[in-house]
């Protein structure tokens, strides 16, 4: 009995292992996803701190200060100790350094061609325009675009830029700039915020509604069904040769022998056309063999002159099938 009870285990295992992975998962991490920001932005491990553009645009927008946002967005040079070091480590000239050291120790620019304009004023300035902007590259306090690990770095360059933010515009700046996931509640606020979301919910209780309660019956008597009538047009003018008349009744018969076996109540009506069309029956057809001109709106006309004298659309299921080329 035991053996018998482990034996059925087995058997169900891979259908429960089966209903786990493909519709109990989902549904539970859809669940846990909908507590994210999680994206194919942000991805599923940790991120960075980096402020770009549009994310102090955002920021603007929901009411920080203007002139923060201004002052984040402009890049700031200064010459100080910890400037002057970073550009002696980086092998700038020790003469040029000494010099601007010398002149602009202790001052900050606005932008960079305040600065670049700065330096082409010393005596061992750089010679050429690429020297130039390498030298200021490391006098340059910027935090757009630049990726920081932690969000006190973020903090901590924002002081050495000589930027100051307020608790809760700095808080603001932080929370935006991360680009890695975290757990939020902003999906069910914004849903909720909506305008669509009244008319999305009263549109799913109705269909679903409607769903639920409105079944077929299981069986529909033949009688109920309306009778099915096909009509074929072949072209056989001069531009339709051989092979394509060959391939046409083939596709033609194909299609007639399956209805006519899977369906009831059909009926098959034949025309063929060149510049005139005229009603055949089945056997022609299939063997007629002519040539001339190509006028297809005449086998139109022949076709709606035959469904308006035999077959009412109220009555019956109308298919016109055309073969031309």
């Amino acid at each position: 009995m035991i053996r018998t009870q482990w034996l059925g285990a087995l058997f169900l295992a891979p259908a429960v292992i089966f209903v786990m992975l493909f519709f109990l998962a989902p549904v539970v991490l859809t669940g846990v996803f909908a507590f994210t920001n999680m994206s194919t932005a942000t991805g599923i491990g940790s991120g960075v701190h980096r402020v770009t553009p549009s994310i102090l645009k955002e920021l603007a927008a929901k009411g920080m200060d203007r002139e923060a946002v201004e002052t984040l967005s402009r890049a700031t040079f200064r010459v100080d100790s910890r400037s002057i070091a970073r550009a002696r480590q980086a092998g700038q000239d020790p003469a040029l350094l000494a010099e601007l050291e010398q002149r602009h120790g202790g001052q900050s620019f606005d932008g960079r061609r305040a600065f670049e304009r700065a330096l082409k004023r010393l005596s061992a300035r750089p010679r050429s325009v690429r020297a130039l902007k390498q030298a200021a590259a490391h006098f340059e306090l910027n935090i757009l675009n630049r990726s920081f690990e932690t969000p006190q770095a973020l903090v901590d360059a924002i002081s050495e830029a000589g930027i100051t933010l307020s608790t809760e515009d700095r808080t603001a700046l932080v929370a935006a700039s991360y680009t890695g996931w975290t757990w939020t509640t902003d999906n069910f606020r914004r849903m909720v915020g909506s305008e669509d979301t009244a008319t999305v919910l009263v549109n799913t209780i109705i269909y679903g509604f409607f769903t639920l309660i409105l079944q077929p019956p299981d069986h529909i008597e033949d009688a109920d069904v309306p009778p099915r009538e096909l009509i074929f047009v072949m072209d056989i003018s001069g531009s339709m040769g051989d092979e394509q008349k060959e391939l046409v009744r083939l596709e033609a018969f194909w299609i007639d022998a399956w209805l006519r076996r899977n369906y009831q109540g059909i009926e098959s009506r034949y025309i063929v056309h060149d510049v005139h069309a005229k009603e055949v029956d089945r056997e022609t057809f299939f063997r007629l063999r002519e040539d001339g001109g190509t006028r297809i709106s005449s086998a139109f006309k022949a076709a709606q002159k035959l469904i308006d004298n035999h077959y009412s659309p109220q009555e019956w299921n109308l298919y016109l099938f055309t073969f031309s080329h």
